[in-house]
């Protein structure tokens, strides 16, 4: 990613996007708002959707332990924004500074198996 960024006359206020190409139906709205978040001042902005599964913690033997609190938990999707002092100086995953989330859209979601792509033809179908 530094590299990526040396090659290029990327200035350390410049807005980077960081997308997973394995998303390619998130909305322009959701891209606008991860910019807007970090020119609004945020140094990395990601969107974001509410688990709505139960996530369950087990140990080593596969045993559920306990129930995650949902409330608190969110999926992250892409792009993230970043500014690009703070990509340059602590990556993908910037521990040390604040991720503002913005809201995210089911569009977005990521395609990995032939059900994911299954569903992403039936909704690009369903918008004809």
């Amino acid at each position: 990613m530094r590299s990526a960024l040396a090659a290029h006359s990327v200035r350390p206020s410049d807005i980077v996007l960081v997308h997973d190409p394995a998303r390619p139906f998130t909305p322009a709205a959701t891209i606008r708002a991860v910019i807007e978040s970090v020119r609004s001042g945020a140094p990395s902005a990601v969107p974001v959707e509410l688990v709505t599964d139960t996530i369950k913690l087990v140990d080593s033997d596969d045993v559920i332990r306990g129930t995650r609190d949902r409330s608190t938990l969110r999926s992250t999707q892409s792009p993230q924004a970043f500014r690009a002092e703070v990509l340059r100086d602590t990556g993908l995953d910037p521990l040390g500074e604040q991720v503002h989330t913005v809201a995210g859209h089911p569009h977005a979601m990521r395609i990995a198996t032939s059900f994911d792509l299954a569903v992403a033809e039936a909704l690009l179908n369903s918008e004809k």
